[in-house]
């Protein structure tokens, strides 16, 4: 009887540590894509509001993105708000995170999503990234300065 049990621990041992290892590599990759989604947010809006060009932004944005918006009203929409707001004076805060989940599936679409408390001229106001992680990069798949100055 004791002779039966133990081929089944020995194989319940190796299940719970398979299980463990996806679990683990689940949990590093989202540490990745979540730095690495943050990193591209900050560098985006950070290269484009420091330079007053709205080409770094419009050549990460997603196809979906710009069947919506065309590049022209991406571009006009983000340099006209820049020259009313004036220069990029700090990126105060970012929060967000991606949707990457623990454990890896196959084909999973994996967004993220951050909001960028930025100051520009004396206005402080936030802006909302949107991304999408595809074909290995991170693409724009909406944008919105949330300031006031902007809505009127």
């Amino acid at each position: 009887m004791s002779k039966n049990r133990i081929p089944v621990i020995p194989g319940f041992i190796a299940i719970l540590f398979l299980v463990l290892l996806i679990f683990a590599w689940g949990a590093v990759r989202k540490y990745q894509l979540d730095n690495g989604s943050q990193e591209v947010a900050i560098a985006l809006l950070q290269t484009s509001f420091s330079s007053g060009s709205a080409n770094p932004i419009v050549e990460a944005a997603h196809p979906d993105w710009l069947t919506l918006m065309p590049a022209e009203s991406i571009r006009g929409y983000l340099e006209s708000s820049m020259a009313t707001l004036g220069p990029l004076q700090a990126m105060t805060s970012i929060t967000g995170t991606s949707t990457a989940g623990m454990l890896p599936l196959p084909g999973e679409v994996v967004d993220a999503n951050y909001v960028v408390n930025m100051e520009m001229g004396t206005t402080a106001f936030d802006t909302t990234i949107d991304l999408r992680f595809e074909n290995g990069s991170w693409l724009v798949t909406n944008l919105v300065l949330n300031a006031e100055s902007l809505m009127d």
